[in-house]
Order: C-alpha cells, then structure tokens, then sequence
C-alpha cells in the first residue's frame, strides 16, 4: 500500500514527510494586560503534511495533477496512531526545483529530474 494517496490516487513515495499538528483557537483568544495568555482551544491536532520528492517528469506530473482541485481527499499514515487515515485537505506553498537536466541533441528528448515540495493541510 502507498504511503500517500490523493483522490485515491497512489503517489511516489516522498523522501521528506513530516507531520506538524497545530491548534486552532477562537477570535477571543488573547494577552491580559499583565501578558498573561488566556486561550480558547476550539479545535487540536491539525495534520499540516509537509512532503518533499526527488522524481522524474512522469511522476511529477502525476503528483502535480493530483494538488490541482482546491480540496483533495488524502490518504497517510497518521503519527498519533500508526495507522492509515483519510481526510480533506488543501494544498500550500508548492515549490518545483529543477535538479538536472539532461538533453540528447541526437534524438532531441530530455530528461528531467524534479524537486517538488508542498504541503497539505488537514480541513
């Protein structure tokens, strides 16, 4: 089984996943005078998946593809129980480094390394 999955979609593996959790508070949430914090936690434990590959033009096509809806079913291995979840997330911060380039002036093809980061963030 793939460790990412998007819209059912099974993606390469990457070799940077990192799963950040954060917490949501609400508009009343705020400094005292004297700086003391006073919190309204509504929601814990948001999943952010930060994920990172290494890949080639096929498989970043593929993955690319799959973060273009602006919201997407992802499937991962959740840190808290060790196990397989499915959530609605949207897609941040996408970055796409061109590592290597190699043209063959012979037949005119290329092949093209990729580094493609971004993250998704749980709904």
């Amino acid at each position: 089984m793939a460790l990412l999955t998007i819209d059912g979609t099974a993606m390469p593996d990457p070799v940077t996943y990192s799963a950040p959790m954060a917490d949501m508070e609400s508009s009343d949430s705020a400094y005292s005078e004297s700086g003391v914090k006073i919190r309204n936690r509504i929601r814990q434990g948001i999943v952010t998946l930060e994920l990172g590959w290494r890949v080639s033009d096929a498989d970043a096509a593929t993955i690319l593809a799959a973060i273009e809806p602006g919201m997407v079913e992802v499937g991962y291995l959740d840190p808290r129980s060790g196990m397989r979840r499915i959530a609605d997330m949207y897609v941040e911060d996408r970055s796409c480094n061109l590592l290597v380039h190699e043209s063959s002036e012979t037949d005119q093809t290329a092949v093209n390394w990729w580094e493609i980061s971004f993250s998704l963030v749980e709904y």
